[in-house]
């Protein structure tokens, strides 16, 4: 079983995202779903910040990922 844990903290003017899962991510992949809002987001600012070499990010519209790939590239 994995566990994975996610700490969030508010930011004056943004969410400083951090992601601990025990092991590095550093030039992993994963798939996210549900990337375009929420928790779905977070989890791909907290995956990029972690190192993950390529986040794949879902969303039932492609136009609502605008934000995510505009912020980290073709990483997303």
């Amino acid at each position: 079983m994995l566990l994975v844990m996610v700490r969030f903290s508010l930011a004056r003017r943004g969410a400083l995202r951090s992601f601990d899962m025990g092991y590095a991510l550093s030039g992993k992949t994963a798939l996210v779903t549900g990337a375009n809002r929420g928790n779905g987001e977070a989890l791909v600012d907290a995956l990029v910040a972690a190192g993950a070499r390529q986040v794949y990010a879902a969303a039932r519209s492609i136009s609502a990922l605008d934000q995510l790939v505009s912020r980290h590239g073709s990483q997303v």
